[in-house]
């Protein structure tokens, strides 16, 4: 589950957008009307906006109807409102069997990579910027402290 980027740092983020793109795309596919709305490059942008809203509600274990209709369900329907209310009803129900955590499992992960959490829960202070500005302003010898 943990995932590390090129500039090394660990990626918090739990269902990537390009996996929830993914299934989105496979919905797309298996419905004849849905291709001819959504299979064009017009709509390329609309399916990728999708997948990354579903895949912050995805991450967050949020499976509301009204939520999905609002944030995803939305986007879908500007390109053709009777296919894309179907279209994202079943992207939702798609998402929710492939990243509904189970009752009582930690979201974030803790059966899969017991580091991510704490990679991830980082205590941030006054006093560890001001030394961060302290060790970053330090130029030629020169300590410029505000």
């Amino acid at each position: 589950m943990k995932r590390i980027d090129s500039f090394s740092a660990i990626d918090c983020q739990l269902v990537k957008p390009q996996e929830a793109v993914v299934l989105l795309r496979e919905v797309i596919a298996a419905d004849p009307g849905a291709r001819s709305v959504f299979g064009g490059g017009r709509a390329l942008p609309v399916v990728e906006y999708a997948g990354g809203m579903a895949s912050y509600l995805c991450g967050e274990q949020r499976w509301g109807a009204d939520e999905w209709a609002a944030s995803v369900d939305a986007y879908l329907c500007d390109l053709d409102a009777a296919v894309g209310g179907a279209v994202g009803a079943a992207f939702r129900r798609k998402c929710r069997a492939r990243f509904e955590a189970a009752k009582g499992e930690d979201a974030w992960g803790e059966d899969q990579d017991p580091h991510l959490k704490t990679a991830c829960d980082v205590e941030f202070s006054l006093a560890s910027a001001r030394r961060s500005l302290v060790a970053v302003s330090f130029v030629g010898g020169d300590a410029a402290i505000a």
